[in-house]
């Protein structure tokens, strides 16, 4: 990868873990708290899930699209007028 792709790299999921461990929390915990079963929440580290990726994200204090950039990309087309 090169610069400019490290600046907009999805958090590695060993990243994601530990950043909540410094918390004092875990998925498993976020995810009973928060209505779903204990090993649910692992699954956001993978798959998109944007209410599950906005638990993550208010937990370690920072957006969604931060931690998983690739996920919140958007394409903008211009159209041209001849």
């Amino acid at each position: 990868m090169n610069q400019k792709e490290d600046l907009v790299a999805d958090w590695h999921p060993e990243d994601i873990k530990a950043n909540l461990h410094k918390r004092g929390l875990s998925l498993a915990e976020l995810g009973r708290r928060n209505g779903y079963a204990e090993g649910a929440l692992k699954s956001v580290l993978r798959t998109p899930s944007k209410p599950q990726q906005r638990i993550v994200a208010e937990a370690l204090g920072i957006s969604p699209e931060i931690i998983w950039p690739s996920r919140y990309k958007t394409e903008s087309y211009v159209r041209k007028v001849s």
